[in-house]
């Protein structure tokens, strides 16, 4: 489930890459001439930020529809990412909106059907129809996998064999678009889509040529380049401190402060008793599903030898106050962890359920599903 979230993100939000920095160039007109069919009366341009690098949530600008067409023209100075969002004939907000580059000197042709669209035009919009194709593909894809495991009742079993076929769609999807941009390693639109679609900045990077590498898109390059490094450092380091918390280690402790308290975990840790801790949070649909088989296992043995313990982790408490009562838990919550406990034990990924002994040893990791209960009553001679 973890790997279909990175995909859904990869393919779905590739607007929290797609910002707004760029080299400043010689200002140029950037131009729409669109094509409307249905009832379409205008449409909201909204565009980055430069100071937060997310998208206004105000109008910088409103392009009116007339006799199924519009234009819109802007002066720049660099490549932005913007979103031009449709409104129907009764001022409403539909949900169609559509993100792209405004490039300086650039053309696109948008093309809008009742539900969806097309961009062709300038040399860096020829490579937004292979792009949307190749990514409707994935989505219809991705959604019979959906299709088939939802009408299921979600199993360890099933989830590892829906993550196995998510990764090899993904796996699929980079191979074709890393063909593209081999092909086409002179065109900026080819390079620049290719990167917000899959990552793979050092490679993509190695594939264009110096033209398009020192080229309008350059501090755009040189920002997204910077933040894989950081990344890569960032899960470097949770390597490393996964392997420091392997099974059979001693417990690394962390801590988390919340409405003025601050909290260990080797306030239950260590303790003298067996404790499963589960790291989780309000938005994760694997650790929602756990809960219940987490619960039950608190009712059953919970005693003087047992705990469980949740940690709240990458969770907003507020919204992890509101899973705690709609889920119904009773056991005890280290609230607003953050990246405090996953820091300290490499956590890439959640649920992480991790099961400790009395006197601080991790004796499992990545406990899931029925093996829980087994690991519990095992530890317990039950």
């Amino acid at each position: 489930m973890k790997k279909f979230i990175k995909t859904i993100a990869l393919f779905g939000a590739a607007g929290t890459m797609m910002m707004s920095c760029a080299k400043t160039d010689s200002v140029n007109t950037f131009t729409i001439n669109g094509t409307q069919a249905g009832n379409a009366s205008e449409y909201y341009v909204l565009m980055t930020d430069d100071s937060t690098f997310k998208m206004n949530e105000l109008p910088v600008d409103t392009i009116k529809v007339k006799d199924g067409k519009f234009t819109f023209s802007k002066q720049l100075s660099k490549p932005v990412m913007g979103s031009l969002v449709q409104v129907d004939e009764n001022g409403e907000a539909t949900n169609l909106a559509i993100e792209m580059f405004f490039v300086p000197g650039e053309t696109a042709n948008i093309d809008v059907t009742e539900t969806s669209y097309s961009i062709e035009g300038s040399k860096f919009y020829q490579n937004y129809n292979y792009f949307k194709t190749l990514v409707t593909d994935i989505r219809e894809k991705a959604g019979k996998i959906m299709d088939k495991y939802q009408s299921s009742e979600m199993t360890e079993d099933l989830e590892q064999e829906m993550d196995a076929k998510f990764t090899r769609l993904q796996d699929s999807v980079t191979n074709v678009i890393m063909d593209y941009a081999k092909a086409n390693n002179n065109n900026e639109g080819a390079i620049v889509i290719s990167m917000t679609t899959i990552g793979n900045v050092e490679e993509l990077l190695n594939i264009a040529t110096d033209e398009v590498k020192n080229g309008k898109f350059k501090t755009f390059f040189d920002t997204l380049n910077n933040r894989f490094k950081e990344k890569k450092e960032s899960e470097e380091k949770a390597k490393q401190a996964s392997e420091a918390t392997l099974e059979g280690a001693n417990f690394v402790d962390f801590e988390s402060e919340y409405n003025g308290k601050i909290t260990k975990l080797s306030d239950y840790v260590g303790k003298g008793k067996y404790v499963i801790v589960d790291f989780w949070a309000s938005w994760c649909g694997p650790c929602r599903r756990e809960i219940p088989n987490l619960i039950e296992i608190y009712q059953k043995y919970k005693s003087d030898k047992f705990e469980v313990l949740g940690v709240a982790t990458w969770d907003e408490p507020a919204d992890t106050e509101e899973a705690i009562k709609e889920l119904g838990i009773e056991y005890p919550q280290i609230i607003n962890a953050q990246k405090a406990g996953s820091d300290a034990y490499g956590i890439l990924g959640i649920p992480e359920i991790i099961l400790f002994a009395p006197d601080g040893k991790i004796l499992r990791r990545g406990l899931r599903g029925t093996e829980i209960e087994v690991a519990v009553k095992k530890a317990l001679g039950k």
